[in-house]
């Protein structure tokens, strides 16, 4: 198993964020991770990537204990992520900004010409080789996401967390983020995508998990998360899951 979530759970003062979440990851899949707003995803990537503590419960990665790791730590093992507001060095360039993954990553590159052909080759995957010398601030919100998306390449990730990538995208560039998802098993990657388009979610995942108000609802096949009562009844209230 690649990734398993014990009973994890993490609190901020009286505020229970995640309560006792389980779940686990097998290599080459990609799991939809949705729930209403504020019901923990973010939270749940923070405490798997090391960017926050857990309170409670135990993470491991390919088997290893991760649970008390920093941040950069994590990356190093393996595990990437994207955030939802996207942020890159707006003074650099949009190669160096993936330069930069490339050099302080999984692997750790160590030579700047290694890392640039490297950042190269991932601005080529994501359509921006094109915008390589301009700097990250003259990109519009679509290209900048994809940025992102080449810095967390740039890790070289074997679990890669997409935090609302589509947020904010257009019919058409949805498709094109649904279609780049799936085509990321192809490179060995495997992945876990939080977001709210359902279509999108429901598309390219084979499994999809449901947070609610801190803890796990449901999990299963998207075919049979939508039409789960449970899960209806989270996102539209009682009255709607009744009918």
């Amino acid at each position: 198993m690649l990734l398993e979530v014990e009973k994890v759970s993490k609190s901020f003062g009286g505020l229970q964020a995640l309560n006792n979440v389980s779940f686990t990851v097998e290599a080459g899949k990609t799991i939809g991770l949705i729930g209403p707003n504020g019901s923990g995803k973010s939270t749940l990537f923070n405490v798997i990537t090391g960017t926050i503590p857990t309170s409670s419960g135990t993470i491991r990665f390919e088997g290893k204990n991760i649970t008390k790791l920093s941040a950069p730590r994590v990356s190093r093992r393996g595990i990437g992520r994207t955030f939802q507001t996207v942020r890159p060095f707006m003074h650099m360039s949009v190669l160096d900004n993936v330069k930069v993954a490339c050099l302080y990553g999984h692997s750790s590159i160590q030579w700047q010409h290694i890392a640039e052909r490297r950042a190269r080759e991932i601005l080529e995957l994501v359509n921006l080789k094109d915008q390589a010398r301009i700097p990250a601030a003259d990109l519009n919100v679509m290209s900048r996401k994809w940025l992102e998306m080449a810095r967390a390449l740039a890790t070289e990730p074997k679990l890669l967390l997409l935090d609302e990538f589509m947020a904010g995208l257009n019919p058409a560039e949805v498709l094109e983020s649904v279609e780049f998802v799936k085509r990321l098993k192809d490179i060995g990657i495997t992945v876990i995508v939080v977001e709210h388009i359902m279509k999108a979610i429901m598309s390219c995942s084979d499994r999809v998990i449901v947070l609610n108000a801190g803890q796990k609802i449901a999990e299963g096949l998207p075919a049979d998360i939508v039409r789960d009562p449970v899960v209806i009844r989270a996102y539209l209230g009682p009255d709607y899951a009744e009918t």
